[in-house]
């Protein structure tokens, strides 16, 4: 990940195996994909918390500072004529997450106004430049596009670079660690060789007997066929010459790497900067409080939703009509419960910069008038 890891604070850690417990073989496993990076599940929590976050809130249009009531923008009622709004919303919240880019194409009326955004899939576009010109082209299902034919947004685009960098490329290999630990997690007792328990005799064996007597433990003739259980329904073992099972006990927390997925799901959570509250996990000594928890929600607003959300008002805006300004409204996420939206609209009356009707106007209630 070179310089981009050195600036984002991005390095790798090693986690000591417990006792009796091989850690995951990396030499197999490739680098994940965007795909593979839903079937972590403290990346799809995190992917699907932006998401969410993105496709529950409203969108409204400004001329002048003023709020446009009467007839908003069509890409403010509807962006796409094909699904609804927050699929629409949820669909570019997440382009940008699983690859920093989105990819619109705009179709227009007659009056070049944008009526429709269909959201391309970015693992189909290929964006080039041309070396003399300077010009940038997009190609998408074997169709080629000019600049401005297509509304690209990035997330993280470095000086010079054609395409932004989302989480997933920027972290690939501790989402490949959490791909990896979680196939290995599932597949513990059947493919690292570590054995249910061990059978043994204070008596001198033969080979021959050893694995005569080991085959009989699993159920096996002296072939290696299964034996019939007809007449021993509930396989009673029984033990002879000294013989002795003892099982292989591991303790859970060390057969589930529980420490370790708990430092992955924070470590996803910190990549993709969402709390951890909302991750269901929490750094060991910690401590939630309605406060700090309010706090956390609050940044994770400004401080990582935003920067999904702006790219797209950018957008929106460059689509609207002249002299029209679109932006989200975050009412509702930045006040967490209904106590604190009435006690902040009692405050904006008695300063008297919010009115009845405009409060009813936010709250998506019918004006009294």
């Amino acid at each position: 990940m070179g310089k981009l890891a050195k600036w984002l604070g991005l390095q790798n850690r090693s986690e000591h195996a417990p006792t009796g417990v091989t850690p995951p073989s990396r030499l197999a496993s490739g680098p994940i994909t965007a795909r593979e990076t839903a079937t972590v599940p403290s990346a799809y929590r995190a992917i699907q918390i932006l998401t969410t976050s993105a496709s529950q809130l409203s969108l409204d249009a400004f001329r002048n500072s003023e709020k446009i009531i009467d007839r908003p923008p069509a890409i403010v009622r509807r962006p796409s004529l094909d699904i609804p709004r927050s699929e629409w919303l949820e669909q570019a919240t997440m382009s940008l997450a699983a690859t920093g880019n989105l990819y619109l194409a705009p179709n227009r009326d007659s009056e070049g106004q944008a009526i429709d955004l269909p959201i391309l899939n970015p693992h189909h576009v290929a964006v080039t430049q041309n070396s003399e010109t300077g010009a940038i082209s997009y190609h998408y299902q074997g169709r080629k596009y000019t600049r401005g034919q297509i509304l690209h947004c990035a997330l993280m685009r470095l000086p010079g670079q054609l395409t932004g960098v989302g989480p997933i490329q920027a972290a690939r290999n501790s989402l490949t660690f959490a791909r990896d630990l979680n196939k290995h997690i599932s597949g513990w007792f059947d493919t690292t060789g570590q054995p249910a328990g061990i059978l043994s005799s204070d008596q001198s064996l033969s080979d021959n007997q050893a694995r005569a007597y080991r085959n009989t433990w699993n159920g096996l003739d002296a072939d290696g066929n299964k034996i019939d259980r007809t007449d021993n329904p509930s396989g009673i073992k029984v033990l002879g010459r000294g013989l002795e099972y003892k099982p292989i006990l591991l303790n859970p927390k060390d057969a589930l790497w529980l420490e370790a997925q708990t430092w992955t799901a924070l470590e996803i959570a910190r990549l993709f900067g969402v709390p951890s509250s909302l991750m269901l996990v929490a750094p060991e000594g910690s401590s939630r409080t309605y406060s700090n928890v309010n706090q956390e929600w609050l940044a994770f607003t400004r401080f990582t939703l935003m920067g999904y959300l702006r790219p797209i008002e950018e957008a929106l805006t460059e689509l609207a009509p002249r002299g029209v300004t679109i932006r989200f409204n975050l009412e509702a996420l930045l006040r967490a419960d209904t106590m604190s939206r009435y006690q902040s609209y009692q405050l904006a009356t008695q300063a008297g910069w919010l009115n009845s009707d405009e409060i009813r106007t936010i709250e998506g209630l019918p004006n009294d008038n």
